[in-house]
């Protein structure tokens, strides 16, 4: 029971996103029940997603097991049966726009289709709802968008302009209670305006096969004209609805995009009833993965977009989907940035007050309810904030912006605990921050010609500049008089004259130019002038790697010898000058005992502390190279290196390991000193006939400047040398559990701490390894110590926790999650994709670092759950004790017994993590 219990509430708790709710402020009222804040998972909906899973799939109404029987959507006017709500809750519905038009004479009409995952066709989602408080009723869970594209003229990029920017007024509004609202009478108003918003007041027919029919509410041609006779009234101005005058005019030869929206909470759950009531009714159960579909099309043809008619094709789902795992974005339910767009316009701005830019000094931020400046950040320099292209590049900068204090609409809440945020922290800008190189624009922008990213319009990041989209991460520059905070610190402006337009951007800024600012490259030549600086970590700036042949333990001496050779590209590097920074890690693999899995202890270990007041701890450490124990042979171009395994009593001498040696005795506190280093926590006796590994990393050695040529820095390895094998002869077991590959989804070759490659990572962080912060005596008297610490710096430990961040238990109790000290607290990171989708990280078709080989041991997150593992992220008080109480007194953990892939109760790791996961 206790099983079922933990692993239910992790499966069924409300998973919050990194940028979760972010709506205009009229909008958090009307859409409540979008946002996972008011999402909840009541007790009988738990059982109804294990129990009734089998029968939710086949249907929510019924029907048979045929390829094409549909699958069919419960009304709305009863409460919703458990198996219907489930049901829901995983529909995942597939939109396919089949057409789109819009009449010389009357509304837009859109036919569309709507399949499960399994392409069976889904049925009567035609539910509505009218409040007491509303004039017009509307679908609860149907929702579109119809935007037009201003192509780009002198200068000004092509931009979307929303037509659903007047709404259907509500009574209050009709009899006169006009606070901040635009509408276009006082009394018995028929339109009001608003920021783009979805039409769903219109008429939806369902065809009962899966095909649909909607005819929007709102007419497009009437849009300009009815926005024109608005009254405005208080910060509602309609001029902030029309950027341009004729934005909202109705041209039918222009490209035209509709965008549909299937979510919300199931018919027959929380307010979704046809008179919106709040009692009566199951307690909302939300889908997990909305449906999002676009169409670009021509009005005047009734044709679709082809590639020689004006586009604005920028930014593809399968690149957001890279990190953020294909889940909803904003508001729990736009996936897909083409749909986005069709409301994230300039128009956005519309009831928002300006806000005035403050605190422009860098460095960190603390938001508290006296600091947080633009506790609304809706308007800025008479444009909106919410502006797709200013927001998601805000939202990616984070942490690197100059301007501090950022609080998107005051969507992100103030401290609910010490150094722990409360909800939608990612609204919180200034906390972000981006897990790449943030000059990796390629990364969401692609230009290419073909591939699952690619997009017409991909390239428009450098060949189309402008104020508004570079100024958005460059945010510390007024364009307009020349002043402020350059990327790189500097209060130096802009360096131009004043520029109020975009006319002149691409004049300097050269589509070759904005591409080596943003590249690897690491001198950049900008207007005749060289600029030495940084080049992005990404492997194409790498060029150095190792390749290690072979390894052995001399009979006599006990000394370790390792045989490599270096490469720069395919050229054998022979000159030790070359490089800098070697430094070489031993680490022997444990045998797995006790129900527990395989791990690895260093040799190399070290004894630290960051604490004065604390006795020092064991860390796994590399041992920094020295270049005198290092040969090169001549002829093979094969280096060899022997360690120094100052550990051993005799140093040298692997059979002699009996100790950690200090990383230096000014860095070691407490009772030892560097003639007296504590004890190892678990000795690492040398044992010939396990498995050893060799790590390996160094950089290409910094390049002086020579006359005109500039600097080069040193640039880290392309990726880390690791070497296995047994000193006695046989084959070596491995533990290869995750990629660095799989790591790059989302850091994209960015070096992590010491590596590039996660096999090398685990030669120091492993249970021998504990944070230098944590120190303790460890008996009654207080005196002796054996070097433990009270925290493990494990890297399954540690790399779990990180990523989990601030939806980790522990966290939510009210215990910051931090390493090394207080000054590194994690317990605000936001994971951006789907938390519990461990194939992420552990897939099934992972490659080794070389990109060849494949990974030996991914599966073993599911085939052997452990404590060590599983605990990390389950860290809440009850599950710790539930594990604590299937580990045996003898210390076997009995975990895979019913977490294992031969689990009969259905709480198997796979299956658990395979729900609520975007397909």
């Amino acid at each position: 029971m206790l099983v079922v219990s933990a692993v239910s509430q992790f499966y069924c708790s409300s998973v919050k996103l990194v940028f979760l709710t972010l709506m205009p402020k009229e909008a958090k009222v009307k859409s409540s029940e979008l946002s996972s804040k008011s999402r909840s998972s009541p007790h009988w909906i738990k059982f109804a997603a294990a129990s009734l899973i089998a029968a939710a799939i086949a249907g929510c109404g019924g029907g048979g097991t045929g390829a094409n029987t549909p699958v069919t959507v419960s009304g709305n006017a009863t409460a919703a049966s458990a198996t219907a709500a489930a049901a829901w809750k995983v529909l995942q519905p597939q939109i396919t726009i089949t057409s789109a038009a819009i009449p010389a004479t009357g509304n837009p009409v859109i036919q569309f289709t709507v399949t499960d995952t399994d392409g069976k066709p889904v049925t009567g989602l035609d539910n509505y709802s009218q409040a007491t408080t509303a004039w017009v009723k509307a679908l609860t869970n149907v929702s579109f968008t119809l935007a037009k594209l201003v192509p780009a003229a002198n200068g000004e990029p092509s931009r979307w302009v929303s037509y659903n920017v007047v709404r259907p007024p509500t009574i209050a509004e009709r009899n006169g209670t006009l606070t901040n609202k635009a509408c276009d009478a006082t009394t018995n108003a028929t339109w009001c305006g608003t920021f783009p918003a979805a039409d769903s007041q219109g008429t939806l027919v369902d065809n009962g096969d899966g095909s649909y029919q909607y005819t929007f509410y709102r007419d497009p041609k009437q849009a300009e004209t009815i926005v024109g006779t608005l009254i405005d009234n208080g910060t509602a101005l309609k001029a902030d609805l029309v950027a341009v005058p004729g934005d909202l005019a109705y041209v039918p030869t222009a490209t035209h995009r509709v965008g549909i929206m299937i979510t919300g909470n199931a018919p027959g759950t929380g307010t979704n009833n046809p008179t919106a009531a709040t009692t009566g009714y199951p307690t909302a159960v939300a889908m997990d993965v909305a449906g999002n579909a676009t169409y670009d099309f021509i009005p005047a043809t009734g044709a679709a977009v082809t590639a020689t008619d004006t586009s604005r094709d920028i930014v593809n789902i399968n690149t957001c989907a890279t990190c953020h795992n294909k889940k909803g974005i904003g508001h729990n339910t736009r996936r897909d940035p083409k749909l986005c767009v069709t409301c994230h316009t300039d128009q956005t701005k519309f009831s928002y007050v300006e806000v005035a830019k403050t605190g422009t000094a860098p460095g960190p931020f603390t938001y508290t309810a006296t600091t947080a400046r633009d506790h609304s950040y809706g308007k800025v320099g008479g444009e909106s904030a919410f502006t797709y292209p200013r927001m998601i590049h805000q939202y990616h900068m984070g942490k690197l912006l100059k301007n501090q204090g950022y609080n998107l609409n005051n969507h992100c809440t103030l401290p609910v605990a010490p150094a722990i945020l409360g909800s939608n922290t990612s609204a919180c800008f200034n906390t972000v921050a981006l897990p790449m190189d943030v000059r990796n624009c390629t990364t969401c922008h692609d230009g290419a010609a073909t591939g699952v990213k690619a997009v017409k319009d991909g390239d428009n990041w450098k060949n189309v500049p402008s104020a508004m989209a570079c100024g958005s991460c460059h945010d510390g520059i007024n364009f307009a008089d020349d002043t402020g905070i350059r990327a790189n610190g500097a209060a130096t402006g802009h360096g131009r004259n004043n520029i109020s337009r975009n006319l002149a951007c691409s004049g300097c800024h050269t589509p070759a130019d904005n591409a080596l600012y943003h590249s690897d490259t690491a001198a950049v030549s900008n207007v005749g002038t060289t600029l030495p600086r940084k080049p992005m970590s990404t492997a194409a700036a790498r060029t150095m790697s190792a390749v290690i042949s072979g390894a052995a333990v001399d009979a006599s001496t006990g000394n370790v010898t390792v045989s490599f050779k270096v490469l720069d590209g395919a050229t054998e590097v022979t000159d030790p000058a070359a490089i800098s920074g070697l430094q070489i890690s031993l680490a022997r693999l444990n045998p797995a005992v006790n129900g527990a899995s395989t791990d690895w202890q260093s040799y190399t270990g070290k004894a630290r502390t960051t604490v004065a007041a604390n006795p020092p701890v064991i860390q796994g450490y590399s041992e920094t190279a020295l270049m005198s124990n290092v040969t090169i042979d001549a002829t093979t171009h094969v280096w060899t290196y022997k360690f120094q395994l100052l550990n051993g009593s005799t140093p040298g001498d692997i059979r002699t390991i009996d100790h950690v040696h200090n990383l230096s005795s000014a860095s070691v506190t407490g009772p030892y000193s560097a003639a007296s280093a504590p004890s190892l926590a678990k000795l690492v006796a040398y044992e010939p006939t396990l498995t050893h590994r060799i790590g390996m990393e160094f950089s290409k050695a910094a390049v002086p400047a020579v006359g005109a040529t500039p600097a080069v820095a040193a640039v880290a390895n392309k990726f880390n040398a690791i070497y296995d094998w047994v000193p006695a002869g046989g084959t070596a077991q491995t533990r290869n559990i995750v990629s660095m590959n799989s790591c790059n989804s989302c850091h994209n070759g960015l070096k992590i701490h010491k590596g590039y490659t996660t096999e090398y990572c685990v030669t120091c962080h492993n249970a021998n390894t504990m944070d230098p912060s944590s120190g303790i005596f460890d008996d009654a008297t207080g005196v002796t110590f054996s070097g433990k610490g009270s925290k493990t710096v494990d890297l399954q430990v540690i790399v779990h926790k990180l990523h989990m961040g601030n939806k980790l238990p522990s966290v939510a109790a009210g215990t910051p999650f931090q390493i090394n000290g207080a000054g590194h607290d994690y317990s605000n990171i936001a994971y951006p994709g789907v938390i519990n989708n461990c194939e992420v990280c552990h897939s099934p078709t992972a490659k080794k670092a070389n990109g060849t080989t494949a990974l030996e041991n991914a599966a073993n997150w599911y085939t052997m759950p452990t404590k060590a593992a599983c605990a990390t992220c389950h860290d809440g008080a009850s599950t710790v004790a539930h594990v604590d109480a299937q580990t045996t007194t003898a210390g076997y953990q009995t975990c895979v017994t019913c977490h294992g892939p031969n689990s009969s109760l259905g709480v198997d790791v796979k299956t658990v993590h395979s729900k609520k996961i975007p397909k």
